[in-house]
């Protein structure tokens, strides 16, 4: 048994969280997988029988797009899903965006490791 779920937004996606029970039958398999444009992350996986809470969070996965695809599969037998639950959080207000205003502006970038700034470009657009 498997299933696919589309998630879409008019604003940026922040962060997202599966919840639910599945039921892993004897001898099979459960997961749940975040697609993002071509790139699928497996977000949880379970390969022992019985009832199990699945509670996965994917926040960088996500890389502040406009959608994204849940997929649950469940192999082996008689298991399933019991209850699921997708929570997206979006960035609502356009205010708080970073934007350029006419004229001077002056740009500061921070980040954890400052080496990762000379390997990758700042666009402005």
């Amino acid at each position: 048994m498997s299933f696919a779920v589309d998630v879409t937004s008019p604003y940026v996606l922040i962060s997202g969280t599966l919840t639910g029970t599945i039921v892993v039958p004897e001898g099979g398999k459960a997961s749940a997988a975040v697609l993002v444009g071509r790139k699928r992350f497996v977000v949880w996986e379970k390969g022992d029988a019985g009832l199990h809470q699945m509670r996965a969070a994917f926040d960088k996965e996500l890389d502040y797009g406009y959608g994204y695809r849940v997929a649950v599969a469940v192999a082996g037998g008689a298991g399933g899903v019991e209850a699921l639950k997708i929570e997206t959080i979006v960035q609502l207000n356009p205010l708080t965006l970073p934007r350029l205003k006419p004229g001077a502006n002056t740009v500061t970038v921070t980040c954890a490791h400052p080496e990762d700034l000379q390997r990758h470009a700042l666009l402005v657009g």
